[in-house]
């Protein structure tokens, strides 16, 4: 997944087929949603826009700037998809945290908060380590 996600390997119409269906969505709308996405840059402002324009009104964005960089994209009911190993590498570069400090943080500030947020919480996809 990383070599995906760094541009180092292509993703097969198979696996995301598999994302698709997880998210219960025709794979065709998953492009069409990923492919609307390349049209905003890395602030906020422009996500939160972009979100208003597609009827997201509701969505919750978190505000902190390195998260920007770990949105992976869109649920069907408008809630943000979050990286988790994003999150926190970016907070380890951009805020010099060390791994445990970041880990932590993400927890305490972001996890536990989840639960308060309601229908339109953002989702975290947590990476399985084996």
């Amino acid at each position: 997944m990383s070599d995906i996600e760094n541009g180092k390997r292509n993703i097969s119409l198979d696996v995301l087929s598999k994302i698709a269906d997880y998210f219960e969505m025709p794979l065709s709308d998953f492009i069409s949603r990923a492919e609307n996405t390349e049209n905003y840059d890395d602030s906020n402002d422009e996500l939160k826009e972009w979100l208003e324009d597609q009827g997201y009104e509701e969505s919750i964005v978190f505000e902190s700037p390195s998260y920007r960089n770990a949105v992976l994209g869109i649920s069907e009911e408008g809630r943000v998809i979050y990286s988790e190993r994003i999150i926190i590498e970016d907070m380890m570069i951009d805020e010099g945290m060390e791994l445990e400090e970041a880990v932590d943080h993400f927890e305490y500030n972001i996890l536990r908060s989840l639960p308060y947020m309601g229908k339109t919480a953002p989702i975290i996809l947590r990476d399985i380590y084996m």
